[in-house]
This record gives C-alpha cells, sequence and structure tokens, in this order.
C-alpha cells in the first residue's frame, strides 16, 4: 500500500552554512522515521535515516550547489518524495 499523499513531508527548508546545510520538514504523524536523499548531479543518493524532523548534512563543498528531498516512513513504506529544496554552502 502506498502511503497517503497528506503524508509527504511539507514545508521542507535548507539553510545554508559554512560547509554544510540545515534541512527541516514539518513533522509527518505516524511516521518513526525519514529518508533524506541529497543529489548533486544527476542521480539520488540517500544521506540519512533521521528519527527527527530535521537533519544537518555537514562536509560540503562551500559554493557548491546541493539538492535535497526528504520522504516519511509511514505504514511500512516510504512515501512520495518532498518537493526538492536547494541549498549553496558558503563561508
Amino acid at each position: 500500500a502506498t502511503p497517503e499523499a497528506t503524508s509527504i513531508p511539507q514545508n521542507v527548508t535548507a539553510v545554508a552554512g559554512d560547509g554544510k546545510v540545515t534541512l527541516s520538514w514539518d513533522e509527518v504523524s505516524g511516521a518513526p522515521k525519514y529518508r533524506v536523499q541529497c543529489n548533486t548531479g544527476t542521480a539520488w543518493t540517500t544521506v540519512s535515516y533521521p528519527t527527527t524532523n530535521t537533519y544537518v548534512d555537514k562536509g560540503l563543498t562551500n559554493g557548491s550547489t546541493y539538492k535535497y528531498r526528504v520522504l516519511a516512513y509511514v505504514d511500512g513504506a516510504w512515501t512520495t518524495a518532498s518537493v526538492v529544496v536547494t541549498a549553496t554552502p558558503t563561508v
């Protein structure tokens, strides 16, 4: 079964810092964990499975643009990915 569209993480934000990006999103009811994916070129790579609705991606290259999306784990399945947010770490 595919989770309801209402379970897709909403209001995803990416705030760039020095060599890092801080991601946050609205908590999804009934989701014990999330999947954060990053894309720096053509492919999506899972970078973390946080259990809270925030994640800090560290060790990034300043001046490079990173794209992120978030999925929630609801009722034993991953939701559709959230909207894509971008951030460019800078000093």
